[in-house]
């Protein structure tokens, strides 16, 4: 499983009151089909409509849920994060995670991509 390390730029706070210290240090992991599964359920709500109640879907919901299973720690804080902590973090620092995230399945979709058709040569031979 992939990981990737980076350091927040404002951090996200972790304890109370005076006693609160910026954490910085984060780490994302790879997907697995629970993380997706779990999102999907996750960001899903029904909704009265004139035709009766509707279950509906929120891609932006889904994003929010796949990052904070995605994240494994940041500081001391050890994931997957809350909606609430994602909500303390500055927008940068949530772009910078964001960002990541992306980068992350890019980089393992390119390797998958890149290894096809590939096949497995048997040691000493060429």
């Amino acid at each position: 499983m992939a990981k990737i390390e980076l350091t927040l730029r404002d951090g996200l706070p972790f304890g109370k009151g005076e006693e609160a210290a910026l954490q910085y240090d984060a780490t994302l992991r790879s997907l697995t089909a629970g993380d997706i599964i779990d999102a999907r359920m996750e960001s899903e709500r029904v909704v009265e409509t004139p035709s009766g109640p509707r279950l509906v879907h929120s891609p932006e919901s889904m994003a929010l849920h796949v990052l904070r299973r995605q994240i494994t720690r940041i500081g001391v804080i050890s994931g997957p994060l809350s909606i609430a902590q994602l909500r303390q973090l500055s927008h940068h620092d949530l772009q910078l995670l964001e960002g990541e995230s992306d980068a992350l399945e890019v980089a393992e979709l390119s390797e998958r991509l890149g290894n096809r058709g590939r096949a497995e040569q048997a040691p000493g031979t060429a």
